[in-house]
């Protein structure tokens, strides 16, 4: 099962509690990483668990890369995961929490504690934003279509003003995919009335909450005061240029009489 996002299955014999790193690979894009926040980043399943050893079959996306620290854990004993011998879970994003604050905690890096015991033991320290699910409580394939709960999740989040200009072109390109998802299911859906009604009435959220991203990142691009002209910024740099231009080019004191006529006429 999602063999299609994993990469090759990595072996990894635990003797002693540490924590699991899962990092970004360098220069990835923030638009190829809205694909892979859809699915499991990590996936884990117990192959053989000892009082003083873990044998565990690890696979995560080719995007991440996975080290193993040897530092002492840290997470609470109420959040530890127990997981035995043939039993495993996924490391997931958590549903209706924004793209921006995934993206920034995966570029920091996400710990996984862990400690050898039988059975083992895990613990996510960034549970804000990301949830281990055990594999035998992995509902999310069993849910509604992910059309359907993508866009749903998109909708849920609260519109955020501190977004900048490149965040907001990653959000306006996940509203654009999940809106393009919504109408392929409901060409392909077509017997089942209940869900194309559910799909029918987020097309239209979908478009204003699209209206409101490209008016925010309208204004941030082109117009950052409405009592400014849209390119006064650009004139008020330029001047800045030609003043820097003239201070290297003239004498000291030629610089120090326009100092003084500056500090006159205040």
């Amino acid at each position: 099962m999602f063999n299609q996002f994993f990469g090759m299955p990595m072996v990894q014999d635990l003797k002693h509690p540490g924590q699991f790193q899962l990092r970004l690979g360098d220069n990835i894009s923030d638009l190829v990483l809205i694909q892979a926040l859809r699915a499991p980043l990590l996936e884990v399943v117990v192959a053989a668990c000892e009082p003083t050893q873990l044998l565990l079959t690890v696979r995560c996306q080719p995007l991440f890369e996975l080290q193993c620290a040897k530092e002492q854990a840290t997470a609470s004993v109420e959040s530890l995961l127990a997981r035995g011998r043939g039993q495993g879970f996924r490391l997931y994003c958590r549903l209706g929490v924004a793209p921006a604050r995934l993206l920034e905690s995966l570029r920091r890096g996400l710990r996984l504690d862990f400690i050898p015991d039988s059975p083992g033991h895990f613990a996510l320290l960034d549970n804000e934003h990301f949830e281990l699910l055990a594999l035998e409580e992995d509902l999310r394939l069993l849910n509604e279509p992910q059309a359907l709960s993508h866009a749903r999740a998109i909708l849920a989040r609260e519109f955020d003003y501190g977004l900048g200009v490149a965040m907001l072109a990653v959000h306006i390109s996940e509203l654009e995919q999940a809106s393009r998802e919504l109408l392929a299911f409901l060409e392909s859906t077509a017997k089942h009335t209940v869900l194309q009604d559910e799909a029918r009435r987020m097309v239209p959220l979908l478009n204003q909450k699209r209206q409101w991203l490209l008016r925010r990142h309208s204004q941030l691009q082109e117009r950052t005061h409405y009592g400014h002209s849209a390119n006064q910024m650009d004139e008020l740099e330029s001047l800045k240029q030609q003043l820097e231009c003239y201070q290297l080019l003239a004498t000291p004191e030629v610089t120090a009489m326009v100092q003084a006529l500056v500090k006159e006429d205040s």
